[in-house]
């Protein structure tokens, strides 16, 4: 739900911006308020793909980051929970029975129901997708009416539309055609315009006909059925957004009127042509068609037409093209903004509550757990006696939550807070490593090699249900006498497993660049060292040790 948000943030802020920039440019003339509302639809849609596109940067935050950024007190800061009354329940040996079945019902339960932000999402889809279907529809009918029109190839039509066409510049085709239903004159076509007429206009006088041809042809030379197919698309898609549908009304009225000042500008009065449009439009009794056509007659905006020709002192000339360019290079640049800018840096808070387990199921006490957010910001806590911890407010983002236990291996997880099921947590810490450094030493010359004396483990803090292994057999490394007489020195580091018997069952030595002399010494020793067991609940368990050994020679 939040991307969806701000994309619909995103493109009403563009669809704004080109509303007001059309209001404040009602003085203009209607071919360049024309152009800010094309220009406004293409900024609200470019905004969708480049949100996926261009990096995000800045945002608003909400509440809870503000709390943080300008230092609130510390009981608005996220804290841990000191009491929990609906906790899992525990044996005595602190495994919580049916927590993995209660784990599992809870995933399944989670996946089978939708969340808020997919049941929007559907709904969006399923709106848009109808959108879409209607729209095919529409074209699909006008298609079957313009077949099924008789065209015209001679008589006053086709001579006064051939002699527009010369006029206006359209090298293209006109296809003029004579329909069977008494209310429509439209325009539609891109490749190759098509022009309707109803089935009475063959009885039209010739000022009639010179109106409606001037008009229709004005859409073709514009090519305005494509700008207005075009942004019905746009509409159907983002059929959520009311300012689009303002956006893309207001851009057929302004077509309309960029015509209409095209006919006047070719020499008929305003006055003349107005009273001429109210004719035609009570002689096609009712313009309003649901096909997606562009009208001389439409009744919908015929009344706001009217007054725009009668309208004294009405500016009706043509944009530059380089008017027209600064227009859509700055409100494509300004969707490629808004896309780029991250509407809200967090827009859900919650409570962010987990448990921490260990590889048998029991829950872990004490466990250092530290939460940071994408601006390096920590917070941290421990877990309580049933393994839980709890942070809030913690706003949707991107964090990483570590965790740490001596005796067990460190936990580092990047993680991002999006759904509501996504504030729960799980985390389950693997048994740690041991870690041996021995160090063997042996004088220069002497001729007898002196056996260095094993090191000693460094001493793990027992932590949580832990045990760590003591070593109770030590067998000292042997400085290979071959490599003493030779002068050579080095360093094995090596990777050994303690069975759950705690002896050796593998070595393996992790540097290539080592002399097999000094890590057959290395490995020989350590496959005889014994170890007690090493328990996790009282359960032995197999833990990895990470071995160096140091030969040295001393003067």
């Amino acid at each position: 739900m939040t991307l969806l948000l701000a994309l619909v943030v995103r493109s009403t802020l563009a669809a704004l911006v080109a509303l007001l920039a059309w209001a404040t440019l009602r003085r203009r003339a209607a071919a360049f308020r024309h152009w800010v509302l094309v220009a406004g639809i293409a900024s609200s849609a470019i905004v969708v793909p480049l949100s996926f596109l261009l990096p995000q940067w800045g945002g608003l935050p909400s509440p809870s980051r503000l709390l943080v950024s300008w230092g609130a007190p510390d009981e608005e800061k996220p804290i841990i929970a000191t009491t929990q009354t609906d906790g899992p329940a525990t044996s005595r040996s602190g495994s919580p029975e049916g927590r993995p079945y209660l784990q599992s019902r809870r995933s399944v339960l989670t996946q089978r129901v939708p969340t808020l932000s997919q049941a929007v999402a559907g709904v969006w889809l399923l709106g848009a997708a109808g959108s879409l279907c209607l729209l095919v529809l529409r074209l699909w009918r006008l298609s079957r009416l313009t077949a099924s029109a008789k065209p015209i190839v001679d008589g006053p039509w086709r001579d006064l539309a051939d002699g527009f066409a010369v006029r206006y510049g359209i090298s293209r085709s006109i296809d003029l055609r004579r329909t069977n239903t008494p209310n429509i004159v439209a325009t539609w076509g891109i490749a190759r315009p098509r022009v309707l007429i109803p089935a009475g206009a063959g009885q039209w006088s010739e000022s009639w006909i010179r109106v409606v041809l001037s008009h229709e042809l004005a859409h073709v030379q514009r090519c305005d059925w494509a700008f207005q197919i075009v942004a019905e698309t746009i509409r159907a898609t983002l059929w959520l957004n009311p300012l689009v549908w303002v956006l893309c009304s207001r851009m057929r009225r302004e077509s309309e009127c960029a015509c209409d000042d095209m006919v006047v500008r070719a020499g008929l009065q305003p006055d003349t042509y107005a009273s001429h449009l109210v004719d035609i439009a009570r002689a096609c009794r009712d313009g309003r068609t649901l096909l997606p056509v562009l009208s001389v007659a439409g009744s919908s905006t015929l009344e706001g037409r009217i007054t725009m020709l009668l309208k004294p002192n009405q500016d009706r000339r043509l944009p530059s093209r380089r008017a027209v360019s600064l227009l859509l290079v700055g409100m494509l640049a300004f969707g490629s903004a808004v896309a780029s800018v991250r509407v809200f840096a967090q827009i859900t808070t919650g409570k962010l509550t987990g448990h921490v387990y260990d590889t048998s199921g029991a829950v872990l006490p004490a466990v250092e757990v530290v939460l940071e957010d994408a601006q390096q910001t920590k917070w941290p806590t421990m877990t309580d006696s049933s393994g839980q911890f709890e942070f809030t407010p913690v706003g949707s983002g991107r964090y990483t939550l570590s965790a740490k236990l001596p005796g067990f291996r460190s936990l580092i997880d990047q993680f991002e807070l999006k759904d509501t099921r996504d504030w729960d947590r799980l985390v389950t810490l693997q048994v740690g490593e041991l870690e041996e450094n021995v160090t063997v030493t042996a004088q220069r010359p002497s001729p007898r090699p002196a056996a260095a004396q094993a090191g000693t483990t460094e001493p793990v803090r027992v932590g949580g249900n832990i045990k760590p292994p003591v070593k109770i057999v030590n067998v000292p490394p042997v400085y290979p006498a071959s490599m003493r007489d030779a002068g050579l020195e080095g360093t094995v580091p090596m990777d050994a497993l303690i069975a759950l018997d705690g002896t050796v069952s593998s070595v393996r030595v992790l540097s290539a660049q080592v002399h097999p002399e000094f890590a057959r010494a290395a490995e020989n020793a350590v496959r005889q060292w014994r170890f007690s067991q090493t328990l996790l609940n009282g359960v032995p368990v197999e833990v990895r040790m990470a071995v160096s050994v140091h030969f040295g020679l001393t003067q």
